[in-house]
């Protein structure tokens, strides 16, 4: 004769529905797989910061070449404003080749800065007379990140 066990006891035969501790315990291991595996892809929002700042650094350089041939009187004044691309390009002299927006770098924006220096700080803070030289910061911005790249170079008379 064969014993029937009652029907509450036996877990695996016969089983409808998903229990309420088998839907925790699903719960907690998504929760601990999730922040497990979203670890490694949290750094992808800077992986661009490299290409912004070679591409920041081909356009200085690209500026900086237009203005390689320009006599020392060419460039602005200091005391000129010209602090956008367009005022610098309208206060110097023949400074027609400098493109203030360049074709497929639309997000990139230019500003000059031009201060005369002396002999003793070059590259300092140290404002000298007009006659020694000029220090020609270009500042380009990468306008939807904010990020701004400064480049100098002197030009002496």
């Amino acid at each position: 004769m064969t014993k029937k066990m009652p029907k509450g006891i036996c877990f695996w035969k016969n089983q409808k529905g998903v229990t309420l501790i088998e839907i925790i315990v699903t719960l907690v291991v998504i929760g601990i797989a999730v922040p497990a595996i979203m670890i490694p892809f949290s750094g992808l929002n800077d992986s661009k910061k490299p290409e912004i700042a070679v591409q920041a650094t081909y356009l200085a350089n690209r500026q900086m070449e237009a203005l390689a041939d320009r006599k020392f009187d060419d460039l602005p004044a200091s005391s000129a404003p010209h602090s956008t691309c367009a005022n610098f390009v309208a206060n110097g002299l023949g400074l027609g080749n400098i493109n203030c927006s360049v074709a497929g770098f639309t997000d990139y924006t230019f500003s000059w800065l031009v201060e005369d220096v002396s002999a003793a700080s070059p590259g300092g803070a140290a404002l000298g007379s007009a006659n020694f030289a000029k220090r020609v910061t270009l500042t380009v911005t990468h306008t939807p990140t904010n990020e701004a790249f400064d480049f100098f170079f002197l030009v002496t008379d």
